[in-house]
């Protein structure tokens, strides 16, 4: 077996989770800022501020997740 088809390679579902739990979360932040109106009467700019939150925390997990699969791409 070639050493690029090592253990180190992972599964498709380990792959696809955290590029699923960044999606999710930028489409909460968008659903709560855009959609969302009546779920919280009176919060109008904090429900802005925490949809923006999770926009943010969306992009960071996202920026991390690439910046990982750079560097084990990196050590091959």
């Amino acid at each position: 077996m070639p050493s690029r088809f090592s253990n180190k390679q992972k599964s498709p579902a380990k792959r696809f989770l955290p590029i699923l739990r960044a999606v999710v979360f930028f489409a909460a932040g968008i659903t709560l800022i855009f959609f969302w109106d009546d779920a919280l009467p009176g919060y109008g700019y904090k429900k802005t501020l925490f949809g923006c939150l999770l926009i943010v925390y969306s992009i960071v997990r996202f920026a991390l997740l690439l910046r990982k699969e750079k560097v084990e791409n990196d050590e091959e």
